[in-house]
């Protein structure tokens, strides 16, 4: 089967593959979670190799199914990992607000993005753990000056909470809908229904002048 990013259906559905990158133990599994199922645990194991899981979600009344691929964040994987970038229409570098060392490596992850992604994916960058504020460990302004030199769009969230979960994925998933299904129409809806009542009336019209004479 053809997996063109150009208009992907998978039996009359809009698919659209996003990938959750980023260093291990960063939260990634967590927030794949709670996006999907609305659940937190803080027992998660971490990542072996790739998982995903899919969601619909409707977007200026057009369904589309996520299909969220969580890929493993050691060194050890990132040559599997590769491979899933193929036909990926979305990115989100996912990296912890308490660990510098994981925002430091957030260049490295755009470098291997833009060496293996198509050039019209869409990236979003995504600071976690922001509940954990009397532990945070990044800065600010350290945080702005990468996203303006990266340009980059930037939210910070909580998987433990949800805070702003639900608001990042929909973001880059009307990103993804703008770049790649642009002309995407909702499925089953008349494409003009003021035109449908139109020839109605029009044809209505015309049954009562043929009637009248």
């Amino acid at each position: 089967m053809s997996t063109s990013t150009s208009n992907i259906r998978i039996k009359n559905d809009l698919v659209a593959k996003l990938l959750i990158i980023g260093d291990s133990k960063v939260g990634k599994s967590s927030l794949l979670t709670r996006f999907t199922d609305n659940l937190f645990s803080s027992q998660t194991t971490t990542t072996v190799g790739i998982d995903y899981k899919t969601k619909r979600i409707k977007i200026e009344d057009t369904e589309i199914k996520l299909q969220i691929w969580d890929t493993a964040g050691q060194e050890r994987y990132r040559s599997i990992a590769q491979n899933f970038y193929k036909n990926a229409m979305g990115v989100l570098i996912v990296f912890d607000l308490t660990d510098e060392h994981t925002f430091n490596n957030v260049r490295n992850w755009v470098r291997q993005t833009k060496n293996n992604a198509g050039e019209n994916v869409c990236r979003l960058l995504i600071g976690n753990k922001a509940d954990l504020k009397e532990n945070r460990a990044v800065k600010t302004e350290d945080i702005n000056e990468l996203v303006e030199d990266l340009n980059l769009k930037y939210f910070e969230v909580s998987a433990k909470s949800g805070e702003n979960v639900n608001e990042a994925f929909m973001y880059i998933s009307k990103e993804i809908k703008k770049t790649f299904f642009p002309h995407a129409k909702p499925e089953g809806k008349p494409e003009n229904i003021q035109n449908l009542k139109s020839t109605k009336r029009a044809k209505d019209d015309s049954d009562a002048s043929r009637g009248c004479c």
